[in-house]
């Protein structure tokens, strides 16, 4: 399901109206830039009181330096919100997919910031391990880049590491918990 909070009135929603109104949990998928902010911007608005996780996919060697200080000074202008930075280590698991790659499995997924604490990015002497884009493209992508037609980055290092988190999560989050993203539209 996709809200799109811009626009005069929403899609019928495909949840009870319930989730949309009294959501048990609000995660605001960020990046640090514009559309992901927006979208935790609008969150705060229509849930004024609520709590709001802003969860964020950590790119070792990808993310711009300034992005967790531009996240915190999100969640400060905010209010009420926790942050969380995750970063999803994979490994080689002897398989090849259907187009040739290397398969992977999602070993761990590493939590690099919980709130005020920052623990850092992952550090692991496996020379399995793949911890950062420019390892998955070298090693199970053949070198090869993620493009707009096959765009693995997304795919692995946020789409399936927020995933992960939100699972791993499930109690904390309640019944009826709430994840909003904003990506640029195609």
């Amino acid at each position: 399901m996709q809200l799109y909070f811009f626009e005069p009135d929403p899609p019928p929603a495909d949840p009870p109206a319930e989730w949309l109104e009294h959501p048990t949990a609000i995660v605001a998928s960020v990046s640090g830039g514009l559309d992901s902010s927006a979208v935790a911007i609008e969150a705060r608005r229509r849930w004024l009181d609520a709590p709001i996780i802003l969860w964020h996919a950590y790119l070792p060697q990808m993310d711009w330096h300034q992005s967790d200080e531009q996240i915190g000074g999100l969640a400060e202008c905010l209010g009420n919100c926790r942050r969380v930075s995750a970063q999803a280590v994979y490994a080689l698991n002897g398989t090849t997919t259907p187009t040739g790659a290397n398969g992977t499995t999602l070993r761990r997924l590493h939590v690099v910031r919980d709130g005020d604490a920052w623990y850092g990015p992952n550090q692991d002497d496996d020379p399995a391990a793949i911890l950062t884009l420019f390892d998955f493209a070298r090693k199970a992508h053949n070198g090869q880049p993620p493009t707009s037609k096959l765009r693995w980055c997304t795919s692995y290092f946020k789409s399936r590491a927020a995933d992960h988190w939100l699972r791993e999560n499930r109690e904390v989050l309640g019944p009826r918990p709430l994840l909003l993203t904003g990506e640029r539209h195609a």
